[in-house]
């Protein structure tokens, strides 16, 4: 999923991660093990990954036509839609 440069410490993602609700991917928290041939060290880093707005509503039905009266009251539904959108709330 990521690369850690060994020369840099960089941390590059391998693949694009997607977070949307049926992913389980969220949290990375490798441990890096550092040594220069005598001493060692250890260090945990914590990659948080957010999500983005990236899938459009989907709407049941798609679309609704209505007719109101001029004089109307108000607090009438006119049209009831069922929306869903994939991305997390």
């Amino acid at each position: 999923v990521m690369n850690i440069n060994s020369q840099t410490g960089l941390i590059t993602l391998n693949s694009k991660i997607d977070v949307d609700p049926n992913s389980e991917i969220k949290v990375f928290k490798p441990i890096l093990f550092a040594t220069d041939g005598t001493l060692t060290s250890t260090a945990t880093i914590t990659l948080t990954v957010t999500d983005i707005n990236d899938n459009s509503p989907a709407c049941n039905p798609s679309t609704c036509y209505a007719e109101v009266m001029e004089e109307e009251k108000g607090s009438r539904v006119v049209c009831a839609l069922n929306c869903t959108d994939r991305d997390s709330p």
